[in-house]
């Protein structure tokens, strides 16, 4: 059975956001980068899943119960760094339109569902569809969903989401995009990304066990 080994800080390199504060985590007995041990982390918890609950409707993905075939690339697109490629290129096309970056979870999601990326987990639209008028999750991100951002990015989270069963969605909206998002601007110098989006600024006691 899979199971998520302590994680162990290992060196720095540099990647293709030209950081040279890049850690390795040992997930699964290998070592990837914060990104892909993020993504990894999501696998291994999706994957367990599925195999305690097969018969149940929150182990199937989107794509199982419509029957829709999985691309090509499915592997390349579920990398954490081309997650955060796809969350960059969002960021970056969405900015004209927003006039700024989200800061915490609830613009996060209120800017990605501004984006056109829908079929998103109850969980979330209930928080979206409760935001005060008054926040600038709404104001600023959330009101402006029906002027989608112009990009590829949006519908290839959306196949990478859709991949996934209806638990694993959960997580991946929930934990996994919040994680990638702040690791993305903490790289663009964003010292205070971790701790606004609630996550332990300690990388290490974060990845220690799937079940956190």
């Amino acid at each position: 059975m899979h199971h998520l080994q302590y994680i162990d800080y290992i060196k720095t390199l540099k990647n293709v956001f030209n950081s040279d504060d890049i850690q390795l985590y040992k997930v699964d007995n290998q070592f990837y980068k914060e990104s892909d041990a993020i993504m990894k982390r999501l696998f291994i918890r999706d994957n367990l899943h599925k195999l305690y609950h097969c018969r149940e409707d929150s182990s199937k993905s989107y794509n199982d119960i419509h029957d829709i075939p999985l691309p090509d690339n499915i592997d390349y697109l579920r990398e954490g760094i081309e997650i955060q490629a796809r969350l960059h290129e969002i960021m970056v096309a969405g900015y004209g339109l927003w006039g700024e970056l989200p800061n915490n979870r609830k613009e996060l999601w209120a800017a990605l569902v501004s984006s056109g990326i829908w079929r998103v987990p109850d969980e979330v639209d209930i928080v979206l569809d409760s935001l005060s008028k008054e926040s600038k999750a709404y104001s600023v991100y959330y009101s402006a969903r029906n002027k989608e951002v112009s990009t590829e990015a949006k519908n290839e989270i959306m196949t990478v989401n859709q991949s996934l069963s209806k638990y694993g969605s959960s997580i991946f909206w929930l934990e996994t995009l919040p994680e990638l998002y702040a690791n993305l601007i903490e790289m663009y110098g964003d010292k205070l990304g971790k701790q606004r989006f609630g996550l332990e600024n300690d990388t290490n006691k974060r990845f220690q066990s799937i079940f956190s």
